[in-house]
């Protein structure tokens, strides 16, 4: 019974050693793998979803910024973006936009979504102009 218990231990250290040592010599490439929680690069940022998205972060902001003397934005299209896996995905879009009036400049807007689709939870974080 205690030799079990010998044989049991010495494996789980064995074990321990060995993924110890395979993580060391592998730290190379684990360094280049995103860190979860990190900001990543979104690859389509014209993709519907994200879209839908800075369209979502575009009509928010007009809600939030409506009055007499304000001239209401109008989405053009998303110039990058990137996501953040968290409880749900934040969404960091760079948005080109205009003010919906005949010959308007266009800028770029940097918004923060936050999305948890299985919970219908959307909301924006931030909006302000960019460039």
């Amino acid at each position: 019974m205690v030799n079990d218990f010998h044989s049991m231990v010495a494996k789980s250290v064995m074990f321990i050693l060995v993924a110890t040592a395979i993580l060391i010599l592998g730290m190379d490439q684990v360094v280049s793998v995103p860190l979860l929680g990190g900001w990543h690069s979104i690859a389509n940022p014209n993709a519907p979803k994200i879209k839908a998205i800075a369209k979502f972060a575009v009509e928010t902001h007009n809600r939030i910024v409506s009055g007499d003397r304000y001239k209401p934005l109008g989405f053009l299209s998303v110039v990058r973006g990137e996501s953040q896996v968290v409880a749900g995905t934040n969404y960091r879009l760079f948005i080109k936009a205009n003010k919906k009036e005949h010959g308007s400049t266009v800028h770029i807007y940097k918004a923060t979504v936050f999305d948890r689709p299985w919970q219908k939870i959307r909301k924006m974080t931030s909006f302000r102009l960019y460039a």
